[in-house]
């Protein structure tokens, strides 16, 4: 499989729920940085962390919550992927649809390093 369908796979099984297909497409050692500002910012390493952390928070603070691919950059073993973060707050009702840049380091068909870029402030807004 190559790199920009493995980052297909990894959205797709995310989205239909699959989350040890998701969690499959990591290395054990990688890391994933949420965007500065973001509620849920900082890294997390490995699988199980990445696990822990995002399904305790985006995931379980909003309904609906999901990140759709839209296009990928292939540049081999670096990819960027733009799309978009929509969900519902439990707390405030309010709704967001925002914009998202994923930057992929992949090495041996499997992801070993995402760094995140999207409108902090609209979802804290949504948040809060």
């Amino acid at each position: 499989m190559n790199n920009p369908d493995l980052i297909k796979v990894s959205y797709d099984s995310f989205a239909a729920g699959e989350i040890p297909g998701m969690l499959g497409s990591l290395s054990e050692d990688n890391s994933r940085t949420e965007a500065a500002g973001f509620p849920f910012a900082g890294t997390d390493i490995g699988p199980k962390c990445v696990l822990e952390n995002m399904f305790a928070g985006p995931a379980t603070e909003s309904d609906r919550f999901g990140a759709k691919s839209e296009w990928i950059v292939d540049g081999r073993d670096t990819l960027v992927v733009f799309g978009t973060y929509r969900g519902t707050s439990k707390k405030t009702g309010k709704s967001t649809s925002v914009g998202f840049a994923h930057i992929y380091d992949l090495s041996g068909s499997k992801i070993v390093k995402l760094v995140e870029h999207m409108d902090t402030a609209n979802v804290a807004g949504v948040l809060h």
